[in-house]
């Protein structure tokens, strides 16, 4: 077997290996007339380009990790999908995780992205977010953080703080002064900030009160059993107004007071992500929405520049999308 080297095409075509090497790495330093000869040099004598080896040199794998708090929630499993996506565009191969929101485990996968030497992670952090990202930078790893304004890594978030306000906000304006947000913190910062915005909105309400209801965790019958707890209160002194802290424990609560509360007529609630089915709820839910395919495409397309930049002096990048709200039958009737 006669192996190609770059050599062979660079004579071929009559140019040096450096332009060659600009073709595939640089091609816009190419003219296209030199370019046609290379391509033509490339096809005559079959060279295959060995990634490996470049890889090596370059200090590259093509592979980028995503570490997600969680992946029950279909908002986090459309993020995977548009994520991998941009990735394969981009050129890289994407492993996708969950930390199930333990802190423990992200350091533990977070571990094994260093073995496995990516070239850059894709984090929402649980915990402590400057130690994961020292982490991974230490390594040489580049890393953006998603939902996530701590000022440690390069971030690509919606307002939190601002979709909680809106929610809120939204239910005092229909005449809700009893006021729950169901989820509690749980170290994860979306949750906190979401609370944040709610609070505001609260304090800034003559008359109004905010009840935080925790959850075991952020599922349709985790948000069934909150709704049940809420039959069961006396209706003068139970919560007319519920921020779920996503679409799934909302349609959960939806369900266990349809029938008992009328909604939205004594009970307005709002969710957050607006998920496909949270339309087409038995009630259509209104929700908070944050478009996953952009903050997906934005995540890596930030990372990838980080990546084609990590010799230079690192530099932080903050970026912040717009929440809206889509208010539907659970808050106002049409």
């Amino acid at each position: 077997m006669v192996f190609v080297r770059v050599a062979d095409v660079a004579a071929h075509a009559g140019v040096s290996p450096g332009t060659v090497s600009n073709y595939f790495h640089n091609p816009s330093r190419v003219a296209e007339a030199t370019a046609e000869r290379i391509r033509g040099a490339i096809e005559e004598l079959g060279y295959v380009p060995n990634d490996a080896a470049r890889s090596l040199r370059r200090r590259e794998t093509k592979t980028i990790g995503h570490l997600a708090f969680e992946v029950a929630n279909p908002y986090s499993a459309e993020f995977v999908a548009a994520a991998d996506r941009e990735a394969r565009r981009l050129g890289y191969i994407a492993l996708n995780v969950s930390s199930e929101g333990d802190p423990e485990l992200q350091t533990e996968l977070l571990d094994i992205f260093v073995r496995q030497r990516v070239d850059g992670v894709i984090l929402t952090p649980v915990g402590d977010a400057e130690g994961a990202a020292k982490r991974l930078t230490s390594q040489g790893i580049a890393v953006v953080f998603t939902d996530s304004v701590d000022g440690f890594a390069s971030s690509v978030s919606y307002d939190d703080v601002e979709g909680g306000r809106l929610a809120a906000e939204h239910l005092v304006d229909v005449g809700h002064r009893r006021l729950a947000f169901v989820g509690d913190n749980d170290g994860i910062g979306i949750i906190g900030r979401r609370l944040e915005g709610v609070r505001t909105v609260v304090d800034a309400t003559p008359g109004a009160s905010l009840t935080v209801i925790p959850l075991d965790e952020r599922s349709i019958s985790s948000g069934r059993r909150v709704g049940e707890q809420l039959v069961a209160m006396p209706p003068d002194e139970r919560p007319s107004g519920i921020v779920a802290v996503n679409d799934l424990v909302a349609v959960g609560v939806l369900n266990a007071v349809f029938g008992t509360i009328r909604v939205p007529d004594e009970m307005g609630i709002v969710g957050f992500d607006d998920i496909d089915f949270a339309s087409g709820a038995v009630v259509p839910l209104t929700s908070v929405r944050r478009p996953v395919e952009e903050l997906a495409q934005r995540a890596v397309q930030m990372l990838h520049r980080s990546i084609l930049n990590r010799d230079e002096p690192p530099v932080i990048s903050v970026e912040m999308l717009e929440s809206s709200l889509a208010v539907r039958g659970s808050t106002l009737r049409p």
